[in-house]
């Protein structure tokens, strides 16, 4: 029904969640709002960095579809399908879907919460 490798995505993030229940962490993911208006230049430009690196490399590899395995940059990406639902409701992780950007959720969780111990992030800055 999704394509890709959606089982394998589903499996990795349930061994990431797991991993920190078995450290006893309560693991609290933040997924980005929409990016201020300010911001849309910039989160442009790392798009289409990112497209470079990953997508582009895709279809170049579907052109020559004689190679026998993925660029490992391409082998790891996990698909971006209902990323949320998947998060919550099959695997039962706490999620909290901010408003704006994360940096200031995540803030406002490591201020407020005397337990925090890290915080996990893909963000360039």
């Amino acid at each position: 029904m999704c394509g890709g490798q959606y089982m394998e995505s589903l499996e990795r993030c349930h061994l990431l969640i797991e991993s920190f229940r078995e450290a006893g962490i309560k693991l609290i993911m933040i997924m980005n709002g929409p990016d201020p208006e300010e911001n849309r230049s910039v989160w442009i430009k790392r798009n289409n960095a990112r497209i470079e690196k990953s997508v582009y490399p895709t279809f170049d590899y579907l052109k020559d579809i004689s190679k026998s395995v993925l660029p490992d940059k391409v082998a790891s990406m996990i698909p971006q399908l209902n990323t949320k639902l998947l998060l919550t409701e099959i695997l039962g992780a706490e999620v909290i879907s901010s408003r704006q950007a994360a940096d200031c959720e995540i803030a406002r969780m490591a201020k407020n919460n005397d337990a925090c111990i890290g915080i996990l992030g893909r963000d360039s800055d």
